[in-house]
């Protein structure tokens, strides 16, 4: 399951790197013109989510779990990053949500609601960042906060990554996979989640989707909660290609993909 997880992941941040590429291009650029062109965007990603810890002290979606996960996903393609971008950025989301830790495990003070948890919980996860009393005070606010229905409720309305109520439900839906079935819970509790991720995933199903956000995350939700659907990535991919001429190379490079560790069995250390 994780490995889907990623894989799917590793599409979203495939299409954004080709996107950004070749968009100040005038034509297609081959592997040899790629690389450097990449090389200096994660100089910058990794440059601007610096600067913004040096100069605020809350976590952002924005300039933590995306420059983040698109430092690790190139990093893992080979492309040279800091060895200090990543764990630094980690460290810095852990202690901002660590400092009202309490507040956040009684379903309080997490500025952006849902999207702010599920995005901090992504980027902590997929780099394999341990169990600790500050996940676990993320996972109890985000029980706190689904719906009856499976989703979850939307604070900021911000595209095109905080509009969506696909958006929340994926991102958390995929914060209790990684955090909440581990062998540090109880089989009570691994099974109130699993049941809890079950319901999110029939509602990203059998819910429509409108705006390009909604397909985006649903597809990306369904394809990691292991739904049987009619191709969601196809179905999207399909939908762009009027407007993407590239596409093809893009499906290619989303292939595959494997995530770092094992969620399942992630526990904090000396636990």
């Amino acid at each position: 399951m994780p490995d889907v997880w990623f894989s799917g992941w590793r599409w979203l941040l495939d299409c954004t790197l080709v996107v950004c590429v070749f968009s100040g291009t005038a034509g297609p650029a081959s592997g040899s013109e790629l690389s450097p062109q990449v090389g200096r965007s994660l100089v910058l990603l990794a440059k601007s989510a610096q600067s913004y810890t040096e100069q605020r002290t809350c976590f952002s979606c924005h300039h933590q779990t995306l420059p983040v996960l698109a430092l690790h996903q190139a990093r893992g393609r080979g492309f040279k990053v800091s060895a200090e971008a990543i764990p630094r950025q980690l460290a810095f989301t852990q202690r901002f949500f660590a400092g009202r830790r309490a507040l956040v495990a009684m379903g309080k003070d997490v500025p952006g609601g849902p999207f702010t948890a599920g995005y901090a919980l992504l980027a902590l996860g997929e780099n394999c960042w341990p169990c600790d009393d500050t996940t676990d005070a993320l996972v109890h606010n985000l029980i706190r906060h689904q719906l009856a229905d499976g989703s979850w409720w939307v604070v900021p309305h911000r595209h095109p990554m905080e509009q969506s109520v696909f958006t929340a439900t994926a991102l958390l839906l995929r914060g209790l996979q990684l955090y909440a079935l581990t062998d540090k819970a109880t089989l009570s509790m691994r099974k109130e989640v699993q049941a809890r991720i079950d319901c999110a995933a029939q509602w990203l199903d059998a819910t429509p989707a409108r705006t390009h956000e909604d397909k985006v995350f649903r597809s990306w939700g369904l394809i990691g909660s292991g739904i049987a659907t009619r191709t969601p990535r196809g179905r999207l991919l399909s939908c762009s290609t009027r407007q993407i001429k590239w596409i093809p190379e893009v499906q290619r490079i989303g292939r595959g993909g494997r995530i770092c560790c094992n969620s399942s069995k992630r526990t904090a250390p000396g636990s």
